[in-house]
This record gives structure tokens, sequence and C-alpha cells, in this order.
């Protein structure tokens, strides 16, 4: 099984850290974000990094400190958001294979990634006080998808998506329309692949989001207890 983590984006609200630095090599307590998300991962058979902002130094990085796992990145030539991301690696993933998709700015439990990878589709899922800054989803009794939006300006829950889906190549048949930021949103597509598909989610133990300078010290602090 593939895991996939998208590592493109500028990082703007980490700014001035990443003018010059991508955000996945940000560190904290003296390990990278790339780092840290690849040692809590299971061992995948391979690892797919999407790079974009400043590509170079994430690929030089790859080679000289993940050498021990098999790993390739791939390029997204345009920011235009996390589903043409991991459209990118649509060359790279045969039909019907399942993969596991990771962002390299979040904290992650350990618990939350291998619950999701005992089904077919899956999402991890986090409460939050502030859920027009992610990714939405609308769940049934049972826990699978019924719908999601990014950033709604009117949430119809709290339960934000956070880092850690298995998805399968039917993912790619459903590509949402173009939201905001001029960018097309996973979570979009997942809202359109649940109409068809069985989605479960799976609470998280400890998502933390990092977005921020603040939110790096916050992290730092959650690391140290």
């Amino acid at each position: 099984m593939k895991g996939i983590i998208l590592a493109a984006g500028k990082g703007l609200r980490l700014r001035p850290l990443t003018l010059e630095t991508p955000k996945p090599l940000i560190k904290i307590k003296g390990e990278t974000l790339l780092e840290r998300l690849v040692r809590e991962l299971p061992p995948f058979d391979e690892l797919i990094i999407v790079t974009g902002y400043l590509a170079g130094q994430i690929e030089d990085f790859v080679k000289d400190k993940l050498s021990d796992r098999k790993t390739v990145c791939v390029r997204q030539p345009e920011p235009k958001g996390t589903f043409d991301a991991l459209a990118c690696c649509r060359p790279l993933v045969a039909d019907e294979e399942r993969f596991a998709v990771f962002f390299p700015d979040d904290l992650i439990d350990n618990r939350s990634i291998t619950e999701c990878l005992k089904y077919d589709l899956a999402a991890v899922v986090k409460e939050t006080n502030d859920p027009e800054r992610f990714g939405i989803v609308a769940v049934d009794p049972d826990g699978f998808i019924v719908d999601a939006v990014e950033k709604p300006k009117n949430p119809f829950s709290n339960l934000a998506l956070a880092s850690g889906y298995v998805l399968d190549a039917d993912i790619f048949r459903y590509p949402p329309p173009l939201g905001a930021n001029d960018e097309y949103h996973l979570s979009e597509a997942i809202a359109r692949l649940s109409k068809t598909r069985k989605v479960k989610t799976v609470k998280s133990d400890s998502w933390f989001p990092i977005s921020s300078a603040e939110d790096l010290l916050e992290a730092e602090k959650i690391l140290n207890r």
C-alpha cells in the first residue's frame, strides 16, 4: 500500500518562516514536520511526496534524510489545491488501488491511522472550535460521511477532516468544482465520493493542525507533555 504526503503548499500563515523554507521542513524540537510525520506512519510499501513550493529543498531533503524508505517525489506544477495535488499522483496509482493520504503540517496519532487502514475508505476526523478553517463533514449514525464542504461560512457540523485518509483510485472519478482561492479541494471530492461509496470516519485522539507561528509554539508544548 502506498502512502501519499501532500507537501506542496506555500504555508502563507507561517511567514516569514516559510519565505525561504518550505513548511514541511520547518522544525519542531529539532525535527522537521516531514520527518516527524514519516516516523509516525506505518511501513508503507512506497511513499509519494507531492512537492510544489520550494520543491527542490524538499526533494533534496528526501534524498538525504529519507533514503531508508522507498520514496518518490512528484511536483504539482501550479498551486491548485489539495485535490489537484493528489491528482498529480494518478499515474503512480493502479486502478482500484488503495492508498493513504497525509498532510505534513499536522500532528497525528498512530491509533487513528491504524484504525483507518482497516476500512476500504476512511477519513480521520476531530471536533474543532473553528470549523470555518477546515474541511467539515456530516456523518450518519454509523459514522459514514454523508457530506463534506471546505471552509464553510455556515458550518453544518464541527467535525473536521484531519490528516489521514484511506482512498482508492475511484476518488479521481470525482473531481470537485473550483472552490475558494481558485483551488480544487480534496474534501469536496470526498463529498462526491460519499454519495456512491461508504467512507468511514475515525475520530482522532490528538490531531493538532499547524498553520501559524502560534501553532508551532503550542505544538512544542503538546510534545513536551
